[in-house]
């Protein structure tokens, strides 16, 4: 069996920040996070891997002169409240992109609806909008084209989720998928060439359900657990130990979280063009897997 093709985000997302570096500058906007304190209806794995996703796509635009503001709102803060930060947002014309961090509580959500689709660079508001899919799933689904060879067929596990959603979307027409949903079984990934998983539940996928193969893993899920002396543990939904089973894989961490902060830069700064340095750099892309690996 070949050895395994990983595909590692940050050196993209590092290229992807010198690239847009000549478009930065104090006058393009800042960039609004708004997020909801922990409350015991979310997942406590969950919201800790929020707060790691808004801290490394503060890092990556601040590194570019971007201003980063945060809003933590209370969990059970009244429909109306959120609404008023949400018009509040869409009327400051020195906002130019508005970024909300789930866990979202569930009477929220209606809200989301209301983030201007000028400024709704992650797609929270739904498909009316200029982006029809999250920057993650965005970034999944050009993982897939580079791992994937042509008439590929592909499982999402976690269809039913937010970004598991926005990935079966996103691949409409492209191929024929298999959506699982949360608790299915997995049996069905054995008769997949690529498979996008987004639970974020923790080695989900271990080496016992890969009975044919090898197959490519694009590994969104993440969640994070206390381990002792105060540290963390951040396990993606494909056990480690799966890895050398595999084709090819974005391993986690350091795979598709790059690779969507990435995305979101590109998304950002194709809403503020600066007409002073031309067009903008091309979008991302990963090595294309060797022909003899596919």
């Amino acid at each position: 069996m070949s050895q395994t093709w990983f595909v590692y985000g940050v050196p993209t997302l590092r290229r992807v920040i010198e690239d847009y570096r000549p478009f930065a500058s104090a006058s393009i906007g800042k960039i609004v996070f708004v997020s909801f304190g922990f409350c015991e209806r979310f997942s406590s794995s969950a919201f800790k891997a929020a707060q790691i996703s808004a801290r490394s796509k503060t890092r990556a635009f601040s590194s570019l002169g971007i201003v980063c503001e945060h809003m933590q709102l209370d969990p059970d803060c009244s429909l109306g409240m959120f609404e008023d930060v949400i018009g509040l947002v869409n009327k400051k014309e020195d906002v130019r992109a508005v970024i909300v961090q789930y866990p979202v509580p569930d009477h929220l959500l209606r809200v989301l609806s209301a983030v201007h689709e000028s400024k709704d660079i992650d797609a929270v508001g739904g498909r009316e909008g200029r982006y029809k899919i999250c920057a993650a799933a965005e970034a999944a689904l050009r993982v897939a084209a580079a791992l994937s060879p042509v008439g590929a067929i592909t499982a999402v596990i976690g269809a039913k989720g937010r970004v598991g959603s926005d990935v079966v979307f996103g691949l409409r027409g492209v191929c024929d998928v298999l959506s699982i949903d949360k608790g299915d079984s997995l049996e069905a990934i054995n008769s997949a060439t690529t498979v996008i998983t987004a639970v974020g539940q923790p080695r989900l996928i271990r080496p016992e359900h890969i009975r044919s193969g090898p197959l490519s893993f694009i590994d969104l899920g993440i969640a994070v657990s206390d381990i002792s002396f105060g540290g963390i543990r951040i396990d993606g939904d494909v056990c480690h130990s799966t890895y050398p089973l595999l084709r090819s894989v974005t391993p986690v961490p350091g795979g598709i979280g790059p690779l969507h902060v990435a995305t979101l830069i590109e998304r950002f700064f194709s809403i503020a063009p600066s007409p002073t340095h031309g067009h903008p750099p091309p979008s991302w892309k990963v090595p294309t897997m060797p022909r003899n690996a596919l």
